[in-house]
């Protein structure tokens, strides 16, 4: 029994494990039905003229980089073919690494010049004070970029002085911090503010939405996994759904053979004789 035991939990470990490093490894491609939240992301951008200064936000840290990254990386593809002028910034240390990695990695991809088609702004504190500041000035709160060459000596940032010039503000957090971007840039001055978030983040952003404080919103890996269906470009966020899918699927049906193997055995046990010895009858 103890041995039946022993296999039975190896085979379980071993069938989680190859339902996630599988799909990982070669996706799958469920059809990924893409929410209206997510569309509205999608279809904003698209009708950006090209050009369009971009400020993206990378308030997040290592913690909830598996969420994050994916739809930051669906989404910096998507503005580098229309050319965008993205400006990526954080608001949070530990987000300076993560942002300057991936915007250097996508603006690679994608041939796009640093200085003309994108830049790296660098890290502030006092987010509030920050996003209040740039609706006058971005300037203001960074008179450099993250290397210490002065914001005004860049091609890309002729006539871009505060958020009248700015087509879209994008923040990617697991915080409150997307909220605050709303109440500030886009209610104080008007700036159309995107937001990608965890999932367990994202459901707070429904009447932000809903009331046309945000343009829309991704939530989690399956909001990544959505923008990538949306731009044709599929990433690790399909491939994140995928596994995480059939992994579920398995443990669903190891959940409905353990109860049935359960309710065999109680069945047999009840059916079986009892084992008793009656005295004959004299």
């Amino acid at each position: 029994m103890a041995d039946s035991s022993r296999m039975t939990r190896t085979i379980i470990y071993w069938g989680v494990a190859l339902s996630i490093v599988i799909p990982l490894l070669r996706p799958i491609g469920f059809t990924t039905e893409v929410s209206s939240q997510v569309r509205d992301v999608y279809d904003f951008i698209e009708a950006m003229p090209e050009n369009s200064p971009v400020i993206m936000s990378f308030d997040y840290e290592p913690a909830t980089l598996a969420e994050l990254d994916p739809m930051a990386e669906a989404m910096l593809k998507h503005l580098f073919r229309k050319n965008a002028r993205v400006m990526g910034m954080t608001l949070l240390p530990g987000g300076v690494g993560l942002a300057e990695n991936l915007l250097r990695q996508e603006a690679a991809a994608a041939n796009m010049e640093y200085g003309h088609n994108w830049l790296f702004l660098g890290y502030v504190p006092d987010g509030t004070a920050a996003m209040l500041r740039m609706g006058e000035n971005v300037a203001m709160v960074f008179p450099t970029d993250q290397y210490g060459t002065p914001l005004d000596s860049f091609p890309m940032m002729r006539g871009v002085k505060n958020y009248r010039h700015i087509g879209l503000v994008i923040c990617y957090s697991s915080t409150a911090m997307p909220q605050l971007w709303a109440q500030y840039a886009h209610d104080r001055y008007g700036a159309a503010v995107a937001v990608g978030a965890t999932a367990v983040e994202a459901v707070r952003l429904y009447p932000y939405h809903d009331s046309g404080q945000m343009v829309g919103f991704l939530g989690g890996l399956k909001g990544a996994a959505e923008y990538e269906t949306l731009i044709e470009s599929p990433g690790d966020g399909i491939r994140g759904m995928d596994a995480q899918t059939i992994s579920h699927v398995f443990i669903v049906v190891m959940i409905i053979l353990g109860n049935v193997g359960y309710a065999a055995s109680t069945w047999r046990s009840k059916g079986a004789p009892s084992g008793r010895t009656h005295a004959p009858v004299a």
